[in-house]
């Protein structure tokens, strides 16, 4: 359960981000300072749980189901990548990821455990 305020996230292949979360407006969440690994799979699989969306300043809109595309206001609909897993957020047009995250080793196998 996320907390008001500012949390940061530690996981097990050393990556970590920052979650900034206010129970006033209990549908969004913002992270930020965030490794390109294990930490972006995480933010795939909430995505798939909650059935959200990633609005990315500069970048397309991030869905985890083609059909989320219908529930998006019209300007939103030109410019959107499907995504399944942290390695696909890395490679999606427009987003701005430093190549080295993604070059690096394969974080261990956690059997969807964070």
């Amino acid at each position: 359960m996320l907390r008001r305020g500012l949390q940061r996230v530690r996981l097990p292949d050393g990556g970590e981000a920052d979650l900034y979360y206010d129970p006033a407006a209990p549908n969004s969440v913002m992270a930020n300072h965030f490794s390109a690994r294990m930490s972006l799979d995480l933010l795939v699989d909430f995505l798939r749980r909650v059935d959200g969306v990633v609005l990315a300043p500069g970048g397309p809109t991030l869905l985890v189901d083609p059909a989320q595309a219908a529930h998006l206001p019209a300007e939103l609909v030109n410019d959107i990548a499907v995504v399944s897993s942290g390695t696909d957020i890395v490679d999606a047009p427009g987003l701005t990821c430093r190549a080295e995250h993604h070059k690096l080793s394969q974080p261990p196998d956690t059997n969807g455990e964070y």
